[in-house]
């Protein structure tokens, strides 16, 4: 995997989101293959309701944008606009689980060509 500025966007953004959540303690990991990579980050914030969690995934799930990874990349820690959802188009698949109260744990797979 070479250029590591979209893995990174993508950190800022989750960790991002976490400490709105009131988080006082966040958890990244990274597991990084030869053209694919998988990142878990668990937060102890307030938890998300069903309802938000439901919208979260439809934005985490956008469809996949390769061609515009690298610019997504730069942009997806930043808070500019929807950043759940550029993280969406640049990843393959999004898992979240939450619960109001509970902690929330995002599992990210991504596949670089």
């Amino acid at each position: 995997m070479g250029d590591w500025e979209p893995v990174l966007g993508i950190i800022n953004a989750l960790v991002r989101q976490a400490l709105r959540a009131k988080a006082t303690r966040v958890e990244v990991h990274l597991e990084h293959f030869e053209d694919t990579a998988r990142i878990t980050v668990t937060d102890n914030g307030a938890g998300i309701d069903q309802d938000e969690l439901a919208i979260m995934r439809t934005r985490l799930n956008q469809p996949l944008r390769e061609e515009l990874a690298k610019y997504y990349g730069v942009l997806a820690g930043r808070s500019v606009g929807d950043s759940l959802s550029i993280v969406g188009m640049m990843t393959d698949r999004v898992d979240i689980h939450s619960a109001v109260g509970q902690e929330t744990e995002v599992h990210v797979h991504l596949h670089f060509k």
